[in-house]
């Protein structure tokens, strides 16, 4: 056997390896999709949402730490993940 043919030993537990595993690579840990969010905040002003707080756009895709979504003029954007919350569609009324 060569140099590198054993993997390194874990540092943490199997099972704890494996979840952390799906957590980052795996589609099985989003259990429902995200079609719509609502804007609750806008950190930096120059983002093209700053004044669209309160409102609810739809999403494209999830890109990691932002959504791709679709801008009412019909643009494709992101909005950050810390600025707005999913929301459920359709809507729910109170």
């Amino acid at each position: 056997m060569g140099k590198g043919s054993k993997p390194r030993p874990l540092s943490v537990s199997r099972s704890a390896y494996e979840e952390n595993f799906d957590k980052i690579f795996s589609k099985k840990a989003e259990q429902q999709t995200i079609t719509h969010v609502r804007i609750v905040s806008c950190k930096d002003p120059m983002r093209w949402y700053c004044d669209m707080i309160g409102q609810i756009v739809p999403v494209i895709s999830d890109e990691g730490i932002e959504y791709k979504t679709r801008e009412n003029s019909g643009y494709i954007n992101f909005i950050q993940k810390d600025d707005c919350e999913p929301y459920p569609y359709p809507y729910q009324s109170c």
